[in-house]
């Protein structure tokens, strides 16, 4: 049986990272064969296949910021990907890889699937660019691109501000596979079992000055409760922002900024945390929450592009308005002192997570989406 041959382009970090290596490790290679072309993966784990064989891989010049020039060598490096591994399809994953891809299939007319993971658009921290990476986007769709969108949010955006047609536009929940619980704690948690945590890197998308300024609430009224923000790691532009806003504060000893580490290490820390909190802009559909889900822990979030579509309010967990700080303390502080209640938003969690994002279901659309593209 001819294998549908799959390029995975992208970025490996955050959360793009977990979704690529999800997809390589658990889909079908008897069906599915699976490249990938990103930056260098020398001092990442390994990328195996689900039987534990290790893929083809190509290292292109992708960066996530605009390099014209480097943009200019990926397209080049991509091209020549492309006529030596003629794949069936190319899944394009973040804003820069799905422009680079549908750039090019305008050209080697290879049917490309893109999921951007949160619209470049929606990073923009003013008008003109905002509008430029939109017209951007509105230029680069072409007739060989289906959108593969993470959650309802993403989708609706695709159709109703860039411009896809609906037909050209699936929906496919991000979902994750853990099958394992964590048995021992967390050495960066230091023993400590009071406190909340969020993966965030330091950056204008996760406006972690919001959570700051909601923490130091909460600490006034709690004087154990501890925070720690996972991720200030490899793409952190904020950072000396983020640990000056602490200093000034007095809130080293409250709050601990961890870089990015290992997954199994961020759910070690997860499980035992009281709940997870986001103060993001806009999200794709965060792994972060769902795999606090996983773990029935309940969450307080932004009202905002993906974190809407996987929080029922006041049922598991809590909704508020993007820079409300005072609503986003309030709610912190009711979760932590009503244990009760956290049970029961974590038990709610944990059912619409198994309802809702099941990642068997997630694995057989995805493989049922690349055949079908590669017959016809």
């Amino acid at each position: 049986m001819n294998k549908t041959k799959v390029l995975h382009v992208a970025n490996m970090v955050g959360g793009v990272e977990i979704c690529v290596r999800q997809i390589i490790n658990n889909i079908d290679n008897s069906k599915i064969e699976s490249l990938i072309a990103s930056q260098c993966l020398k001092e990442k784990e390994e990328l195996l296949s689900n039987d534990k064989r290790q893929i083809k891989s190509f290292k292109i010049s992708i960066t996530r910021n605009v390099n014209l020039f480097k943009d200019l060598i990926c397209l080049l490096q991509l091209l020549r990907i492309i006529h030596l591994e003629k794949p069936s399809l190319i899944h394009a994953h973040s804003a820069k890889a799905g422009f680079l891809c549908r750039i090019l299939s305008k050209f080697t007319k290879t049917k490309v699937f893109y999921t951007p993971h949160a619209f470049s658009f929606l990073s923009a921290n003013n008008k003109f660019l905002r509008n430029l990476y939109l017209i951007i986007e509105r230029l680069s769709i072409s007739k060989n691109t289906t959108l593969i969108a993470t959650s309802k949010s993403e989708q609706n955006l695709a159709i109703e501000n860039v411009g896809y047609k609906r037909n050209k536009t699936v929906l496919l929940n991000n979902s994750i596979n853990i099958k394992t619980t964590p048995k021992s704690k967390s050495k960066f948690t230091n023993n400590l079992d009071n406190y909340i945590c969020t993966v965030a890197r330091p950056s204008f998308q996760k406006n972690l000055k919001m959570m700051v300024n909601a923490f130091k609430i909460v600490s006034e009224r709690d004087n154990n409760i501890h925070l720690f923000i996972i991720g200030a790691g490899e793409y952190s532009p904020q950072k000396k922002q983020l640990q000056s806003q602490i200093s000034k504060m007095n809130l080293e000893d409250r709050i601990t900024v961890l870089p990015w580490i290992p997954r199994e290490e961020v759910q070690k820390i997860l499980i035992t945390s009281k709940l997870y909190v986001s103060t993001s802009l806009y999200e794709g559909l965060p792994y972060s929450v769902l795999e606090s889900m996983r773990y029935k822990i309940p969450s307080v979030l932004t009202n905002t592009f993906g974190n809407r579509d996987l929080l029922v309010n006041n049922k598991t967990g809590f909704l508020v308005d993007l820079n409300d700080v005072q609503d986003m303390a309030e709610k912190i502080l009711i979760l932590i002192n009503d244990k009760p209640k956290r049970k029961i938003f974590g038990e709610n969690a944990n059912k619409l997570l198994n309802e809702k994002y099941n990642f068997n279901d997630y694995i057989f659309k995805l493989t049922n989406l690349y055949t079908a593209s590669f017959k016809y």
